[in-house]
């Protein structure tokens, strides 16, 4: 999903359009339940690691190096394990709505990031 997100076919609308739909469900399962604030906010920073862990494996000179390989290891263990440390901390009513909201506002908060960071500069 990150190789076609920076891609050049994952134009504008198409990030737009996948922007609200996230945030719609997110939304719509809020409306179930709430999500605490520490727990949104522990998303919405995860959602920005992987941003910033992405956009440093774009850097690295080498794409077929060990460091490479390493590094896109380190970038699935990171999403995987934050997730589930985020999962292990929701309360025992309504854990599909909340966990639905956690994946919804990590991708938000790494939409925010990668979209700005990745705007045209304006003169």
């Amino acid at each position: 999903m990150l190789h076609f997100w920076y891609s050049e076919r994952c134009t504008r609308p198409i990030k737009l359009l996948i922007c609200i739909v996230t945030v719609a469900v997110t939304l719509y399962f809020s409306e179930m339940t709430k999500l605490s604030t520490s727990l949104t906010l522990l998303s919405l920073l995860l959602g920005m690691v992987i941003h910033g862990l992405y956009s440093l494996l774009l850097k690295l000179p080498q794409p077929n190096s060990a460091w490479s390989q390493s590094f896109k290891i380190l970038l699935d263990l990171t999403f995987l394990m934050g997730w589930a440390v985020l999962l292990l901390q929701l309360p025992t009513e309504q854990q599909l709505a909340q966990a639905v909201q956690l994946f919804g506002f990590s991708l938000t908060g790494f939409y925010i990031v990668s979209i700005y960071a990745n705007r045209t500069p304006r003169y």
